[in-house]
């Protein structure tokens, strides 16, 4: 259950940043269609900002998993600076504070078990 309402947390924030980064096209679109922008200058430089304003969603994307995700947190840390897994938890437990815990016996524990199977 708790998965399933992270990742619709996530889906919401994705599906609300695409729309915010649509929205300046279609208003431009919406404003040059109703005749509110009448100097033709004027509608060809608000539609190439808007044009050139459209990938910000492709650049706001690995940001938002970066910071909801932590393995893409942990991939973002190992690519760049060229670690290792542990090495790239390291650094990302000290960063974010989090902490994912692999329960190990130690191997004492192992040998003593492994001694009274046979």
């Amino acid at each position: 259950m708790l998965k399933e309402e992270k990742a619709f947390k996530l889906t919401t924030i994705l599906l609300f940043i695409l729309a915010l980064t649509y929205s300046p096209i279609l208003i431009v679109r919406i404003l040059i269609v109703k005749i509110v922008i009448t100097s033709s200058n004027a509608a060809y430089i608000a539609f190439f900002i808007a044009i050139f304003l459209l990938p910000r969603n492709s650049l706001i994307n690995p940001v938002i998993y970066c910071v909801r995700i932590r393995d893409f947190r942990v991939a973002f840390i190992e690519i760049p600076l060229r670690k290792n897994g542990v090495q790239a938890n390291q650094i990302e437990m000290q960063i974010f504070g989090t902490l994912k815990v692999l329960v190990q016996p130690e191997i004492g524990q192992q040998e003593k078990e492994g001694q009274t199977e046979d």
